[in-house]
């Protein structure tokens, strides 16, 4: 789980809740590739940073944009 601030007011404000929630899900199946290192692909299905080898018209979200923003890699 991600639990940064902009990840997780994100988080909170797409799904509409703001108590129990604590953080943007990580991949918690598949290979050593992606286990615990991409966005969990149930939750954020054509987000680019999820584990997925499907040609999907794939989108880099806000939650993406929210965490390179908690990491200072991009600003």
């Amino acid at each position: 789980m991600v639990i940064l601030p902009n990840v997780l007011a994100y988080v909170q404000t797409y799904f509409g809740c703001s108590d129990g929630t604590t953080g943007a899900l990580l991949e918690d199946s598949g290979g050593s590739g992606s286990l615990g290192s991409h966005w969990e692909r149930s939750v954020y299905y054509d987000e680019v940073l999820t584990g997925s080898n499907f040609d999907t018209n794939r989108r880099i979200s806000a939650l993406t944009l929210n965490a390179f923003k908690d990491t200072n890699y991009f600003y």
